[in-house]
């Protein structure tokens, strides 16, 4: 009697042990929570340094270079959660096996579609902070 392909009993996800769950939450949220950062941060400063109706502008030729190096510092988070997410996804390269539907079916392939998840989310928030980068050399702080 043949046992059907999907009642057998094995690791829904045998390549898991291969990457870390801490190592793919990594992947997947560093690179949001950098880009969140550098925008909490860095909005409320580029603000303070422009003058308001009550108050003169400060002396901040600071805020400019500080700007990008916090920029800087979110791109190269983002840029390890990218690698992390690559690393990943070709250490679980064989996870993925059989049809479509077993895959829906048994589960298998979770850790690999993390792992892309990891690379797709970690390589457009480190493009959205590129942007940002590059807009601090292009657009003035403070618009009269």
């Amino acid at each position: 009697m043949a046992q059907h392909p999907l009642t057998r009993s094995v690791e829904p996800a045998p390549q898991a042990g291969r990457v870390r769950p801490s190592v793919l939450l990594w992947g997947i949220f560093a690179a949001p929570v950098a880009c969140a950062l550098h925008t909490v941060i860095g909005v409320p400063l580029s603000r303070w340094s422009c003058p308001s109706d009550v108050l003169p502008a400060p002396n901040a030729g600071w805020v400019r270079p500080m700007l990008i190096a916090i920029g800087v510092v979110a791109l190269l988070i983002a840029l390890s959660g990218l690698a992390v997410g690559i690393r990943a996804w070709r250490r679980t390269h064989a996870e993925h096996r059989g049809g479509a539907a077993a895959l829906l079916e048994v589960g298998e392939g979770r850790t690999r579609f993390l792992a892309l998840w990891a690379v797709l989310i970690s390589g457009l928030f480190a493009a959205a902070v590129v942007f940002n980068i590059v807009s601090l050399a292009i657009v003035p702080l403070c618009a009269s």
